[in-house]
């Protein structure tokens, strides 16, 4: 349970919009924390760190230092989980296995568990 005061002129917009769309003021306030409360904790975080820097009881880090780990995390990840180099490979497959086929271009395929040239038309892609 949350008990909040708000001054008058916000408590009583609230009441207003609360008695035209026949909602509570609690449904609207549980709304607006809910839109708004991320802002609040990076705003309040960030004036936190930023305090603890200037206190020297924690340090900076240089942001091209938080960009590096941050692609080191990403390409270790994709790297680990391998379905974006996947799809990327299959993606490329299929593009050049098209671009053969408008070209006229035969490909080496299997068909029948046998290696064999398809001919452009033959070529399903």
């Amino acid at each position: 349970m949350l008990a909040i005061r708000l001054p008058a002129d916000v408590d009583e917009r609230l009441d207003v919009l609360a008695k035209k769309t026949g909602r509570t003021k609690s449904f609207y306030a549980r709304e607006a924390i809910i839109e708004h409360l991320d802002e609040l904790e990076d705003i309040y975080l960030a004036e936190q760190r930023l305090e603890d820097v200037r206190a020297g009881r924690t340090k900076s880090v240089p942001l091209d230092e938080v960009r590096a780990e941050a692609v080191k995390k990403d390409i270790g990840r994709i790297l680990m989980e391998g379905t974006e180099i996947d799809e990327a490979v299959k993606k490329a497959v299929k593009e050049a296995i098209l671009k053969h086929k408008q070209a006229g271009n035969s490909i080496v395929g299997m068909k029948d568990g046998q290696m064999v040239w398809l001919k452009p038309e033959d070529i399903k892609a």
